[in-house]
């Protein structure tokens, strides 16, 4: 064990509360107490998240060198699956937990854990996919899926046990902390209304703000999208849309990266309402379209790509909104030059 690695080690357990209870039970506080800790300090890498094929390819190239650095993984932020489990995996075995990194299913790459608890059970944990629902404070959905004789059953640990396993490990005190019951609470404030009202109440009521501070991009954005499917089912009837934006910035390698903010806007009876996430100020901003077309001249990109879905429609109402300007300053034009003629008479 290196120096960096026995240093964080100590820190989780100092930091652990004394569990009780049986060997088992106290095996799956330990799991989940790490499962949470790194949860909130890791996030997903967005350029795989929302990189294209070569782009992917190349992360998974580097992560899989990386895999076993596990100094460099402690201190590196951003991970995708098979870094994120192997720093997991290296932690339980630490703290004594029998642990391994599986690739599941044959014709997918994705890695996830399987614990292998003392009384023979195995369960599969998937750090990855439960970044966002850590750093919103939501149930973890992939912490204690039944594995038995290699395959995944469909069933998992119940919520009455994980409630308590949150709860043992300070995540939670009671039901209703959870962001999912929030949530549930907020969908029946903005039922009947229209699309507008309900982005910005989604965007600024203070019951949605749970999520911690320095929230991963891909978190957040899986954040907001999970809100806007929970409470605006019917996106034939409630037009909100979302895409990424992006800007390029000089990285902490000196090499030009991107840095993503997220796009958000409705539309009700052909008026446009946007929303620009600013990674400054850590919250959405409105935006008029014609400020689209100023930060485009600074830089600005919308969309991941142009076929990105809701590129299209923003792209097509920014166009209308300048030609409408053009429109109003050739005839404002006009106006000026009839009045000045006018003097001349």
């Amino acid at each position: 064990m290196t120096k960096t690695e026995r240093e964080f080690v100590t820190r989780l357990n100092a930091n652990m509360p004394e569990f009780t209870g049986t060997p088992v039970e106290v095996q799956k506080k330990i799991a989940m107490y790490i499962y949470l800790k790194l949860g909130k300090s890791k996030v997903f890498d967005e350029k795989w998240f929302l990189g294209n094929r070569a782009e992917r390819e190349k992360i998974e190239r580097i992560n899989k060198r990386e895999k076993s650095d596990i100094d460099l993984l402690i201190k590196k932020r951003k991970l995708v699956c098979i870094t994120i489990s192997h720093l997991y995996n290296r932690l339980l075995k630490d703290f004594g937990i029998k642990c391994k990194t599986e690739q599941l299913y044959a014709n997918d790459n994705h890695v996830s854990n399987i614990i292998l608890l003392n009384d023979g059970e195995k369960i599969v944990v998937d750090l990855q996919k439960d970044l966002e629902n850590i750093q919103t404070r939501s149930k973890t959905n992939y912490f204690g899926l039944i594995y038995r004789k290699g395959i995944l059953t469909g069933e998992k640990i119940s919520d009455d046990e994980l409630f308590k396993l949150h709860k043992s490990c300070g995540y939670v005190e009671k039901e209703d902390d959870y962001m999912d019951y929030k949530i549930e609470e907020f969908s029946k404030k903005v039922e009947g209304l229209e699309a507008d009202e309900i982005l910005e109440k989604i965007l600024f009521d203070k019951s949605l703000k749970g999520y911690q501070e320095d929230i991963g991009y891909i978190e957040l954005y899986k954040f907001y999208t999970r809100v806007v499917y929970k409470v605006a089912p019917r996106m034939d009837k409630v037009k909100i849309y979302y895409c990424n934006c992006y800007r390029y910035v000089t990285g902490e390698n000196g090499e030009d990266e991107r840095e993503y903010s997220m796009c958000m806007y409705s539309i009700m009876k052909d008026e446009l309402k946007a929303y620009l996430y600013s990674n400054k100020e850590k919250c959405f901003k409105p935006i008029e379209l014609e400020t689209f077309v100023k930060l485009e001249k600074e830089g600005l990109f919308i969309g991941k790509n142009p076929q990105e879905n809701g590129v299209k429609l923003l792209r097509r109402y920014i166009n209308k909104s300048v030609e409408e300007s053009i429109k109003r300053k050739h005839s404002e034009d006009y106006k000026k030059i009839h009045l000045d003629m006018k003097d001349i008479r």
